[in-house]
């Protein structure tokens, strides 16, 4: 957002669930003409995450079983760390760590706007824009911030599963 010449930040985290027109996901239609959005909107998110819902037995059955493991009386299930640990986490995650990216590690994140811009072409409804560029940085942040790590890239593989909002659905 701009106001008179200046850029006024926000920090504010918006989550939007949509379901694709036909109940699933076609891998091999972009994402902003399943879903009912205007393309500017959609623009606005940093991620955009198609889930598919693939039918298998194995796994259907899995689920299932947690589920109603968490329905039983006894819950039979408990999380992998307690609310009190996982905030303790973040809360030193935010104060403790900084990182910061090297020359190396933002000429990946340029190289990926730069092919991302590429892969668009001139007919898709949502071109990337600066936007998705500094979606990206945050994106390392946030990872580095995660790992404890002084960098901001890392192990984060920039575009590996991530879907911006003109690409077509890989997961």
């Amino acid at each position: 957002m701009m106001m008179a010449g200046r850029y006024l930040y926000t920090r504010c985290a918006v989550l939007g669930a949509a379901n694709p027109k036909y109940g699933r996901f076609d891998a091999m239609e972009p994402i902003p003409s399943q879903i009912k959005l205007e393309p500017a909107l959609l623009s606005r998110f940093d991620l955009i995450l198609p889930m598919r819902d693939v039918p298998d037995k194995g796994r259907d059955r899995a689920l299932m079983g947690h589920i109603m493991a968490s329905h039983s009386d006894g819950g039979g299930h408990t999380a992998p760390l307690g609310p009190d640990i996982l905030r303790k986490y973040i809360a030193h995650a935010k104060r403790e760590v900084h990182p910061r990216m090297a020359a190396g590690e933002m000429e990946r994140v340029v190289e990926w706007y730069v092919r991302v811009r590429a892969e668009g072409g001139a007919d898709e409804a949502i071109p990337a824009t600066p936007r998705q560029g500094e979606a990206m940085i945050r994106l390392c942040m946030a990872s580095a911030r995660l790992r404890l790590s002084p960098s901001g890239y890392g192990r984060m593989s920039i575009g590996g599963g991530v879907t911006g909002p003109g690409s077509r659905t890989t997961a």
